[in-house]
């Protein structure tokens, strides 16, 4: 993490988001290989919505997002809106209202509230909210993180949910390159250490490739040091790691900006008033533009 050259972080580990779905549900379609070879290489949305159709259980949720005001929204929407050939910052600053934001958004409210394929429960669920909801009520897909085979609440009360999840990448626009929101924790020094000769010594460690492979099979955390991926012993006992590398390469950031908190409370707001039905894709970005703008007028 730099800003105007300067080092102010180095990366803990990584994240990047993903959809589970329910294998003993999907095989018992008929044309369940095509799916699961679709699946694999990330569905194109139509091709998503069609699945749906397909399945002879309506009442199931189908795909369940994380649709509350919060973070986790901003991460979809960045993910979808990078499949229509946008993005949240013009030239360093924000710039909502272009005809990618609009129609961006306006999926992501189709996926609640034309295609349905989203039951409207999601505009109040987090990350560890959906995950109950997903496997109380026999969800098929799930968009989370890789540390989804971690959640406690899963691992105690829903295990055999766990066992019957794959991985797969999210679905995307056609025409279009995927995008995988990246995610993941930092590691700083406080300008008021007294130890920063060691902290340096230990966060070099923290990023060491010892440390990265230990962190990963002791704890599921997906390594930022590139020497891992290239270990060809390592990565034959951890096979899934070809796919998160693969998912890399179609990475997508958040804005980067000192205002970003900022800007990421309002428009996430105004993104879960949208999906909810309570405004148009127009009215929230024309809305959460103003918004920001006066914000940043404040602030200076």
């Amino acid at each position: 993490c730099t800003s105007d050259s300067s080092t102010l972080a180095i990366p803990l580990y990584l994240d990047i988001s993903v959809m589970y779905y329910r294998k003993d549900i999907i095989k018992r379609l008929p044309d369940s290989t095509r799916w699961i070879k679709l699946l694999s290489q990330s569905i194109t949305w139509g091709d998503f919505i069609k699945l749906h159709k397909e399945l002879p259980d309506q009442s199931r949720p189908f795909f369940v997002f994380q649709a509350d005001g919060y973070e986790g929204l901003m991460c979809m929407y960045v993910e979808v809106l990078s499949n229509f050939g946008g993005k949240i910052l013009k030239n360093g600053y924000p710039q909502l209202t272009s005809p990618e934001d609009i129609s961006a958004l306006k999926f992501l409210i189709d996926i609640v509230n034309t295609y349905k394929i989203s039951p409207r429960q999601v505009c109040g669920l987090k990350e560890d909210e959906s995950y109950k909801f997903f496997a109380e009520t026999n969800g098929v897909f799930l968009r989370a993180w890789p540390a989804l085979a971690r959640n406690n609440f899963l691992v105690e009360k829903y295990p055999q949910v766990l066992a019957n999840l794959v991985v797969a990448p999210l679905p995307h626009m056609k025409g279009a390159q995927p995008s995988f929101a990246f995610g993941g924790f930092d590691l700083m020094i406080s300008k008021y250490s007294t130890k920063i000769p060691e902290a340096i010594e230990f966060l070099q460690f923290m990023g060491s490739k010892q440390a990265q492979e230990v962190m990963y099979e002791d704890g599921g955390f997906l390594p930022t040091n590139r020497f891992v991926y290239e270990d060809s012993a390592f990565v034959k006992r951890h096979p899934e790691l070809i796919f998160y590398a693969q998912l890399f390469k179609h990475g997508v950031f958040r804005p980067k900006s000192e205002e970003y908190t900022r800007i990421s409370d309002i428009l996430s707001y105004y993104l879960h008033l949208a999906i909810e039905g309570k405004m148009t894709a127009k009215e929230a970005l024309g809305t959460a533009q103003r918004m920001i703008e006066s914000e940043m007028v404040t602030i200076k």
